[in-house]
């Protein structure tokens, strides 16, 4: 059941919606026989449907029913209130439901960003451990090869010495003129 507001309307309201003066519309209502409704403060009050008659009456009732705003429906009107809060309600559940999850996703990545720093900390300290530990291997191959190649100066003036040692005794060994003819005499000799 439709609950709609009684509409009234004054000569005047009547006249701006069709395009007449209001003493149009007085004619108009005298000659159709309408009485009004009501008067308020010296005001004539016609019904919407008395309105539509005058309207009628000059072949304008097109252009008055344009001029005709619907009469609010309050219950339509809080029904459809009451609806758009429950969509926005539910949309804000939505969007909720998706700040928590963008929430969660960032913890998430924030754990696993903090996981791989510490993974990547653990790599750069072996890595460094590893590099220190080659470059005191090279350390000791470099004191390596000092050492030996002091030991081979030694050993090579070692080897100088000796073929030198050889040669003096070479010399020492080789018979002379004299040692000859000593060796002779006393082969003669006992020979």
């Amino acid at each position: 059941m439709e609950n709609k507001e009684k509409r009234l309307f004054t000569a005047q309201k009547i006249a701006e919606a069709i395009h007449y003066t209001p003493q149009s519309v007085r004619n108009a209502v005298r000659a159709l026989g309408i009485d009004y409704v009501s008067k308020d403060k010296k005001k004539y009050l016609y019904s919407e449907e008395q309105a539509l008659a005058i309207a009628d009456y000059y072949g304008k009732l097109d252009l008055f029913q344009k001029s005709l705003k619907p009469a609010v429906d309050k219950d339509a009107v809080i029904a459809e209130l009451k609806q758009q809060l429950e969509e926005s309600a539910e949309q804000l559940a939505e969007k909720d439901a998706e700040i928590s999850t963008l929430k969660q996703q960032a913890e998430q990545n924030t754990a696993d960003t903090a996981r791989l720093q510490e993974i990547v900390e653990k790599q750069i300290e072996t890595y460094s451990a590893q590099i220190a530990s080659k470059d005191r291997q090279l350390e000791n191959k470099d004191k390596q090869i000092e050492i030996l190649l002091e030991q081979n100066k030694q050993l090579t003036a070692n080897v100088s010495l000796l073929n030198a040692v050889d040669k003096k005794e070479a010399l020492l060994t080789e018979p002379t003129p004299q040692t000859e003819k000593k060796q002779g005499f006393w082969a003669r000799l006992f020979g």
